[in-house]
């Protein structure tokens, strides 16, 4: 199988389990110096690197993606234009299953970019003919952690205001 976004909180799971259950997992992760860029000399790569993505499949009858951009990196090319070449690889080569990590009711809210690819993407792999299995999930606050668990935990202000309170 192969985990897209495996570094990520919920495909860090993903692998953690399928690597118990026995199963040979192979990781497409970001470009990162830390930590993980032992898995990138071990033959892992990123939907920004398009190139990479056949090779990457060899092999692979099942795909989780799971992945997402982070903040500082283009949406288009990741979450888009990285999605589509992954779908239309998997596509090519038979690939038996593409397992979609969505988000509830993202076709709701095309104002919101995010939510408006997520919906897009979910189109494309439907109209795709893969055999396919999408996932809406109602919330996945990973982004949050960086903005309100660690300032929580670090007795920062969360709202970035200079008041400083303890509730």
């Amino acid at each position: 199988m192969l985990v897209v976004g495996a570094t990520g909180t919920l495909g860090r799971q993903i692998v953690w389990r399928a690597l118990n259950e026995g199963y040979d997992v192979r990781c497409f992760v970001r470009p990162r110096s830390a930590p993980a860029d032992f898995l990138r000399d071990w033959g892992c790569y990123h939907l920004s690197k398009p190139e990479t993505i056949p090779a990457t499949l060899v092999g692979i009858h099942t795909v989780f993606d799971c992945a997402t951009r982070r903040p500082e990196e283009p949406i288009k090319m990741v979450d888009w234009e990285g999605k589509v070449a992954l779908i239309q690889c998997a596509k090519a080569l038979g690939i038996q299953k593409y397992v979609f990590y969505s988000i509830h009711n993202c076709d709701k809210h095309p104002d919101v970019r995010p939510m408006e690819i997520k919906s897009c993407t979910v189109k494309f792999l439907k109209d795709s003919g893969l055999p396919h299995i999408t996932i809406r999930l109602c919330g996945f606050m990973q982004g949050l952690i960086g903005q309100y668990a660690v300032p929580v935990l670090e007795e920062q202000s969360v709202w970035g205001t200079d008041a400083h309170t303890q509730e």
